[in-house]
């Protein structure tokens, strides 16, 4: 169920990356790179020969191609649906537009045969999936989704939409099982007599992605849920109405459908991967989730709602801290690090009492240098910034410290 409605327009990129605070990991030079993302699809039309793909050509980003409807290494003269999608996710004209993530290697995947629709492309999917693993692709990001075919005998029913249920979302299933996070739209039937997700939307811990416009309202198309097992779905939403994409033509045009919002959030994922690469597929997806704006209250029309991709970063930043602190802390509920300090120092803490924990640091002379405090809880662990010790003279210091009953002392060099 893919949207044809593309046509020249004079807006840029800008708004769909910053509904969801993407600047904040462009920003922090967080662009995609080494990640890898197959984009399954119907053809790239002349990615090979629009201008708005030289960077990821001349940088040797699409590391792979491969057309499993006939089995030979071209897609650049196929359907330009998933030109358009790549190039909300990779393309690059300075000043004018720019994907999502523009430094990501790319795997294109031609598994739809967009004159024809029947099973055996859900066939297709699953070996391209089968593909993408076997190269150690992190990301697939699928704007397709299977209901009804040209034979009415193979039609899915509501009831398939299981997660497991037809060909497509158990390979799906299977991929995100396997480690790798996989995107797909939600599909386009919210105004049709279907208007459900289709598969493999309904995937197990498949991101189904709806449909908004950048005014966060959310598109009459996009296919709702629940999962036939009762599962959220759509999982989360982004930009799929007039969304900015290099159009057939490979100028800078718009598109409708929730094809096009999927690539748009896949992309923003990438880089947040990128910044934390030692979380599982598990914990990225959840922090995505969380970070949404519907997370405490899901429906079946935006599912968890718009992610923030800032509020990801500083949860999955202060869970990674947290690990540190753990690694840190083998035998001692308390140690001072790097130790002489340097330009910083860090405190890995498990508190032993719900409180509030002071410290301060002092020279070997009693005088004040730092104090600050922070409420805590027990049994929790904390990472403790000293803050910037450039400016600190050279010498012997203290890291004092209480916690209700518990004191301590902990000497240190700079």
């Amino acid at each position: 169920d893919w949207s044809s409605d593309v046509r020249s327009s004079d807006l840029r990129s800008q708004a769909q990356i910053n509904i969801h605070e993407g600047e904040f990991l462009h920003n922090k030079g967080f662009l995609g790179e080494g990640i890898k993302i197959a984009v399954f699809d119907g053809g790239f039309y002349k990615y090979l020969n629009y201008n708005a793909f030289d960077s990821i050509r001349k940088q040797n980003k699409i590391k792979y191609t491969w057309d499993f409807v006939s089995n030979d290494p071209s897609v650049n003269e196929d359907d330009p649906h998933g030109m358009n999608c790549l190039s909300i996710m990779g393309a690059n004209l300075p000043g004018s537009f720019v994907g999502t993530s523009p430094h990501a290697d790319y795997y294109l995947y031609r598994t739809e045969d967009a004159k024809t629709e029947f099973p055996i492309e859900e066939v297709y999917w699953l070996i391209a999936a089968e593909r993408a693993d076997s190269v150690g692709v992190q990301i697939i990001t699928s704007s397709l989704g299977y209901t009804t075919f040209d034979n009415s005998f193979f039609d899915h029913q509501y009831a398939d939409l299981n997660g497991t249920g037809t060909i497509v979302s158990k390979a799906a299933s299977m991929a995100v099982a396997k480690g790798m996070i996989v995107t797909n739209s939600a599909g386009n039937e919210g105004n049709n007599p279907w208007k459900y997700i289709s598969a493999p939307a309904d995937g197990i811990n498949v991101l189904a992605i709806g449909a908004i416009n950048t005014f966060k309202q959310l598109a009459g198309f996009s296919g709702i849920g629940p999962s036939a097992d009762g599962r959220t779905k759509p999982d989360i939403v982004s930009v799929g109405v007039n969304t900015q994409l290099i159009a057939m033509d490979g100028t800078v045009g718009i598109g409708s459908g929730t094809s096009f919002s999927n690539p748009n959030i896949a992309g923003l994922i990438a880089c947040l991967w990128q910044a934390f690469p030692e979380f599982s597929n598990i914990e990225i997806i959840q922090a995505i989730k969380k970070s949404s704006d519907q997370f405490l209250n899901p429906d079946n029309k935006k599912g968890y709602g718009i992610p923030n991709m800032r509020i990801a970063y500083l949860d999955l930043n202060l869970q990674r801290e947290i690990r540190n602190a753990k690694r840190i802390l083998t035998e001692k509920n308390i140690k001072l690090y790097p130790n002489p300090v340097t330009t910083t120092g860090k405190i890995a803490y498990k508190s032993t009492a719900d409180g509030l924990l002071s410290w301060k640091m002092i020279n070997s002379v009693g005088q004040l240098m730092k104090a600050d405090q922070r409420t805590v809880k027990k049994d929790d662990y904390y990472i403790i910034e000293m803050g910037n010790m450039e400016l600190i003279p050279r010498g012997k210091y203290f890291f004092v410290y209480q916690n209700g009953n518990e004191r301590g002392t902990i000497p240190f060099i700079k």
